[in-house]
Formats: C-alpha cells, structure tokens, sequence
C-alpha cells in the first residue's frame, strides 16, 4: 500500500510533512490494538477472532482506495479512517495468529 500511497496523497494536494504524519496512522493504532487485543477473553475461541480480524482487515482496505462498489467518496478523511482500520484489525491475526501457529507446528 505505501508505494502507490504517497502518490495518491500527492492527488489530495497534501504537503510532505502532512503525507509523513499520515503514515504514522498505521502504525500509532497497530500499538494500540496488539496491546488490546491481548485482553481477548479466552472463552472465544482464537481461530474464530482471527477470521473475524482478517474480514475487517481487508475490508477497511475499501476505505483507503475509493470504493465504487461501497459507494465510498473519494476523500482524504475516508483514507485516514481506513488507514485506522487498518492499523487496528492487522495486530487481531497476527497477535492471535502466533500462538497458533506455535501450537500447530508443535502437534
């Protein structure tokens, strides 16, 4: 997603520094979640969070390109919110994802 972002802001008329602070979107709301997603309750079960983390992950990728399908706006604020989206979901897989994978290779 970042080599074509930059370009795309570009579009928008944003300035470098303003493109800059729009990458750290992603990453600032990744820390928030992988810490969050933590405090999972154990009653769910974790295959079943790392599908629903994987759905919502892709699709807040139609937040970030203009989505004709969704009917989203072509807009730099539905953009920044699927950056968030992003940064929020991605830390659900792979956070829940590394314990099973430690689980299945030890089977």
């Amino acid at each position: 997603m970042e080599p074509i972002l930059s370009p795309r802001l570009v579009e928008f008329g944003l300035t470098p520094m303003q493109i800059g602070w729009f990458f750290v979107i992603q990453p600032v709301t990744y820390i928030i979640s992988a810490v969050g997603v933590l405090y999972v309750p154990e009653a769910i079960e974790k295959r079943v969070v790392i599908i629903v983390g994987a759905w919502a992950a892709a699709l807040s990728f139609l937040f970030v390109g203009p989505s004709a399908i969704m009917g989203f706006p072509d807009s730099v604020l539905y953009c920044g919110i699927g950056m968030a989206l992003v940064g929020l979901f991605n830390p659900v897989g792979i956070v829940m994802g590394l314990p099973e994978m430690e689980e299945a290779s030890l089977a």
